[in-house]
């Protein structure tokens, strides 16, 4: 009877970390597909909107594509 005890713990245990790992799972790609289509897990903005945003501070990462550059560069 311990032995059948000790078997049905170690399913119990398997069943429910099993539950753990697929919720889990589950939660994350929820997360990285709403950071995909939103842009930011905080609400921000995605990055090429806030590029171009003229109340972007001054050290914040910004995407530096071709034409940016080059206007960058004539500027100075």
């Amino acid at each position: 009877m311990r032995i059948l005890g000790a078997a049905a713990g170690l399913v119990l245990l398997a069943a429910a970390s099993t539950v753990v790992l697929v919720v889990a799972v589950g939660v994350g790609l929820v997360w990285g597909v709403r950071r995909l289509l939103v842009g930011a897990s905080d609400g921000a903005a995605p990055r090429e909107q806030r590029a171009h945003d003229p109340q972007t501070l001054e050290g914040e990462f910004r995407v530096v594509t071709p034409e940016s550059l080059e206007q960058s560069t004539r500027e100075r």
